[in-house]
């Protein structure tokens, strides 16, 4: 939870225009509602008591800060030009670029937790040795699935307006070709109208593998 508190609070202070902070047992599992509540709260805490969104960003003019991020920036700028002489990011994708770079980033990173060479706070350093593991995931995903497609269902069987449900279903389908501004507005209509996730994010994929 402090991890996961210190983190939110520098996304927030370094400007960070969407912010999900994850309940601490959701890598061990399907979370319960007392950790979901406990990473809810870390939010409104920022949100109406801390006050982390200032006119100005608090860490402007900091030399420290003003570096790393002039150092981020360059890397990042150099590797856009590396993706770009590759003939752009679906190229580098299909490729295997892309996914080569992640995998050696995280092999990296766990080497240099293994190694203590970067610190994991309750990890790798002050670890409580006492604590017991946590339980076992026994999550039944399917029947969860199962009963998340047939209340689907019956939400879309019992439209009070299933004239208005196709069609915001039919946006969906012209949103390859709408300007970007009226593509957030009509995922939205087809969410409200019961459209899935996949759903929605079908043509944005397609969109994306077509270079738009």
């Amino acid at each position: 939870m402090l991890r996961v508190t210190t983190e939110a609070l520098a996304a927030a202070l370094g400007g960070v225009d969407s912010l999900h902070v994850a309940p601490y047992d959701e890598p061990a599992g399907m979370s319960d509602a007392f950790t979901r509540r406990i990473a809810r709260n870390v939010q409104d805490h920022f949100a109406g008591r801390s006050a982390p969104d200032p006119p100005g960003r608090p860490s402007r003019g900091h030399w420290a800060v003003e570096s790393l991020v002039s150092d981020l920036a360059q890397q990042a700028w150099a590797l856009f030009q590396t993706i770009e002489a590759q003939d752009g990011l679906w190229a580098t994708l299909q490729t295997g670029f892309i996914q080569s770079e992640i995998a050696g980033v995280r092999a990296d990173r766990e080497k240099n937790l293994a190694r203590r060479k970067d610190v994991l706070v309750g990890t790798n350093q002050y670890a409580n040795p006492s604590e017991p593991l946590p339980p076992a995931d026994t999550t039944n995903y399917g029947a969860i699935y199962r009963e998340r497609a047939e209340q689907l269902a019956r939400h879309r069987d019992h439209d009070d307006d299933p004239a208005a449900h196709v069609a915001a279903l039919e946006r969906l389908g012209v949103m390859l070709d709408a300007p970007p501004e009226e593509m957030v507005g009509s995922a939205v209509g087809a969410a409200l109208a019961g459209a899935t996730l996949g759903e929605i994010t079908t043509p944005c994929a397609s969109m994306t593998a077509n270079g738009r």
